[in-house]
């Protein structure tokens, strides 16, 4: 029944958006669907589902959508032009910059485990969840000269410590 709403109302050529879109009607009905409305669910989500179509069918009308650039299409007519994928930016650091990363963590993990709770807090959260210090105190209710002191402290307890451990 729902597909045949959408083959009647929909040009064919909008088939797969149409679909993605009444996948996320019935998402849409699953998650508002309340059954002491006395209303069986598939009635339920076909009626999401066909209102969808109606609603999104008169968007599908009008020139066919272009079709889909490839990455590897050529970026120039050039013999020896790279494809658009060369141009993406790669944002990943590399790999020998990962490894020093892991490398440090291992040496460091154990150190802030011993460091004192409320400095422990500071410093992971600052360092390895991206917060500020201002954020910290807030966060945690405190004002930001106590959290910036937790900091240093902290910071100082491991710089103390790691030099030991070499």
């Amino acid at each position: 029944m729902v597909l045949s709403s959408m083959k009647r109302l929909i040009p064919p050529l909008y088939y797969e958006d149409a679909y993605q879109d009444g996948c996320l009607a019935v998402l849409e009905a699953i998650r508002c669907f309340d059954p002491s409305q006395g209303i069986y669910f598939s009635k339920y989500v076909q009626m999401k589902v066909n209102y969808c179509f109606l609603e999104k069918g008169r968007f599908y009308k009008g020139a066919a959508p272009e079709p889909p650039l490839s990455l590897d299409a050529p970026v120039t007519d050039a013999q020896d032009a790279g494809t658009l994928a060369d141009c993406i930016a790669d944002t990943a650091p590399p790999a020998a910059d990962t490894l020093i990363w892991q490398e440090t963590l291992r040496c460091l993990y154990p150190l802030i485990k011993a460091l004192p709770e409320k400095y422990r807090l500071v410093i992971e959260a600052h360092y390895f969840k991206g917060l500020s210090l201002a954020q910290i105190a807030r966060q945690q209710g405190l004002s930001p000269n106590t959290v910036s002191t937790w900091h240093r402290r902290g910071l100082n307890f491991l710089r103390e410590n790691l030099t030991d451990s070499d």
